[in-house]
């Protein structure tokens, strides 16, 4: 499994709060696709899933408010899975996250 997340942008939120958004991709099998729905809607917004016929994988996209992107960093660096933040421009930004971050960190 692999996940993208990015942040929206400030401007266009009413909320005093940092909203992101997450994409998890390659999620294999429907028991898989279930339980990581069951425990990503206990702290985020679920706003779509999806099957790729051809990889026989299921996707999915969510969104959740932070205090602050500090908040967002912690969360992220105990994410199980892959984890890319992307910038504005659409580039990865370059600090590590998910498992990923675990990884170099021990």
């Amino acid at each position: 499994m692999k996940a993208h997340a990015w942040k929206v942008d400030a401007r266009l939120s009413e909320s005093e709060q940092h909203k992101y958004y997450i994409q998890i991709n390659d999620i294999p099998g429907k028991r898989s696709f279930n339980r990581l729905l069951k425990e990503m809607t206990i702290e985020w917004d679920i706003y779509g899933d999806g099957f790729d016929k051809h990889k026989e994988s299921f996707m999915m996209l969510g969104a959740r408010e932070f205090d602050s992107p500090e908040k967002w960093i912690e969360w992220a660096r105990n994410f199980p899975y892959d984890l890319v933040e992307y910038n504005r421009s659409g580039s990865p930004k370059p600090i590590k996250l998910g498992s990923n971050y675990r990884r170099k960190a021990h």
